[in-house]
């Protein structure tokens, strides 16, 4: 009996192995005598159906791994992770109105600081562009962390702008920034343009002969063409000014006279009309013509005053009580004219002034015997009616000294005035009146020989010895001469 036996091509597969791994075992047992035999293979996996063909194995994400190093080879940057706090970014262009935009979008202008500040910005890299106009715009990238407070410059740089600079004087040189470069000198109109590429710029103006002069200028595209004024002061002229006389004085137009010195004396630019003088001397007048800085030098000789002159200036120097140019002026006098009445006149009363009565009675017996009259001041009381409670009130008088006679004259009561020659007047000497006053006895005769007293009392107010020096002087002049 026949049997068939029908086998499904799976079925056929699985034969179709095992035959050829019978094969396979035979060969090696008939080849490697003496080896033990091999276990048998595994069953066969159930092969897969051509049709279908096996996936490849999922991948996981790169993101997945949140350890995992990129990749040196990957351009793909890496995502910033969520900020719980937002950072902030100040942004400074130092110039007021720059507009600022971050990541494309505007966020502001800036204050009259130069300043903006941006919040609210996500961790991570932002770019920064700020601009103006009339300016160079500028930008920048800046990273930020989260809850930041960064900071980002951005100077702008200005276009170019010109600036007239105006001098005084002109033709001056000109600088800018510091330290200072040369840009140029200003024309005969005082004129110099300049192209500023900085927001702010020191201009300095020099000249020889003045004071320099500066500016600081904020430059803006508002401030083309507009003038920057620069003065520049003078400097004064060095005036050495030297004299023969060594204590000379100088007057430099209207002003008072100042003492003449070594040091140069300054003169502002221009003419000058100057006037040296000093003290018994003839003034000399000059005319000086300065430059700015410009040193000068001058030297005046002074010539001496004459006698009469010397005399007239003692004169007005007694007045003034300036007893030292009195004394200063008629030493001058007698260098000339050793005689010089006039001069000893003075010279005496000037020492009388000073209570020197022994020079005094010296330089007034010259000027007596010169011609010169001198008046000195006494005080006497009528009729010799002396009143030690009443003193001295309503006496005054005068005591008029000449060549060969003397003068009384009361001021208050003039009944006993008079004028008579030396030889009419007998001065006894100085007493004392009630052992109190002092008082130069004096008996005086008139024309028929008849003899009154006239007790002549210092000119000081207190009944006193104090006048006694005094008295004793006058007494001494009383005497032809």
């Amino acid at each position: 009996m026949r049997v068939e036996t029908t086998l499904k091509p799976a079925g056929a597969l699985l034969l179709l192995c095992a035959v050829l791994a019978a094969a396979a075992l035979g060969q090696g047992e008939s080849g490697r005598p003496g080896e033990p035999p091999k276990p048998p293979p595994p069953p066969p996996t159930r092969p897969v159906a051509p049709s279908r063909p096996a996936p490849a194995p999922p991948t996981k994400s790169r993101g997945a791994a949140p350890n995992r190093t990129r990749s040196h080879g990957s351009d793909e940057a890496p995502k910033p992770p969520a900020c719980e706090e937002p950072a902030e970014l100040l942004v400074r262009c130092g110039e007021p109105g720059c507009q600022v935009m971050v990541g494309g979008t505007v966020r502001g202008l800036t204050n009259d600081k130069g300043e903006l500040l941006v919040e609210h910005l996500r961790g991570g890299s932002h770019k920064v562009e700020v601009s103006k106009q009339g300016y160079r715009a500028n930008d920048r990238s800046v990273i930020l962390r989260c809850g930041e407070s960064g900071t980002a410059d951005l100077p702008l740089r200005i276009n170019q702008v010109r600036l007239r600079i105006r001098t005084t004087p002109p033709e001056v040189e000109v600088y800018v920034n510091d330290p200072p470069v040369s840009i140029g000198r200003s024309g005969a109109d005082g004129l110099l343009e300049y192209k500023a590429e900085t927001s702010s710029l020191l201009v300095q103006a020099r000249k020889d002969g003045y004071f320099e002069d500066s500016r600081r200028v904020r430059v803006s595209p508002e401030a083309a063409g507009r003038e920057i004024p620069l003065n520049l002061k003078p400097m004064p002229a060095q005036l050495t000014l030297t004299a023969s006389v060594k204590d000379a004085r100088v007057r430099v137009g209207k002003a008072e006279p100042r003492p003449l010195t070594a040091e140069p004396l300054p003169l502002a630019p221009g003419t000058h009309t100057l006037v040296l003088e000093a003290l018994g001397y003839a003034p000399v007048t000059l005319e000086v013509t300065a430059a700015a800085g410009q040193p000068l030098k001058r030297a005046v000789t002074l010539e001496r005053l004459p006698v009469a002159e010397l005399t007239r200036q003692a004169e007005a120097a007694l007045a003034a009580l300036a007893y030292e140019d009195v004394f200063a002026l008629c030493a001058f006098a007698f260098e000339a004219d050793a005689a010089a009445p006039a001069a000893h006149r003075l010279a005496g009363l000037a020492h009388l002034a000073r209570q020197d009565y022994a020079r005094a009675g010296q330089h007034l017996a010259r000027a007596l015997a010169g011609g010169e009259a001198v008046r000195l001041p006494v005080r006497r009381h009528a009729r010799e009616s002396f009143d030690q409670v009443k003193g001295h009130d309503a006496c005054e008088g005068w005591l008029v000294l000449g060549k060969g006679e003397v003068e009384y004259r009361g001021r208050q009561v003039s009944a006993e005035n008079f004028r008579v020659p030396y030889a009419q007047v007998q001065a006894a000497g100085v007493q004392l009146k009630k052992n109190v006053a002092a008082f130069l006895a004096t008996k005086v005769a008139d024309g028929r020989g008849k003899r009154q007293d006239y007790n002549f009392y210092s000119f000081d107010k207190e009944l006193t010895q104090a006048g006694r020096p005094y008295l004793e002087m006058l007494r001494g002049l009383l005497r032809p001469h």
